[in-house]
């Protein structure tokens, strides 16, 4: 019996980087969360600090018919985005996840 190991390691991809940029700043940094009047979160906005000065990222969230429809994510010192777009079946059902990054 052999047994064989996988010798090398794939970089991550640049959505993969600007998600965990977000994650990393949110733990970290100022952050504020918008909602719309119905209650649904609708951006995530992560500062230096609580003067608002300076923006490190934005996370925007879009629906349609009460499902999440879009996220995007922007680092804005660097300009980059990340979007995932969410597509549901005719049951509601989350069905596919396309991430685009720019």
């Amino acid at each position: 019996m052999s047994i064989k190991f996988k010798t090398s390691i794939e970089a991550p991809s640049v959505g993969d980087i600007i998600d965990l940029d977000f994650q990393s700043a949110y733990s970290t940094y100022y952050h504020e969360l918008t909602y719309s009047p119905a209650g649904d979160l609708t951006a995530i906005n992560i500062w230096e600090d609580n003067t608002e000065t300076t923006s490190l990222f934005t996370k925007t969230f879009t629906y349609t018919d009460d499902n999440l429809t879009q996220i995007v994510v922007t680092n804005v010192v660097t300009s980059s985005t990340l979007t995932k777009d969410f597509t549901y079946d005719e049951d509601g059902n989350l069905a596919t996840i396309t991430r685009t990054y720019a």
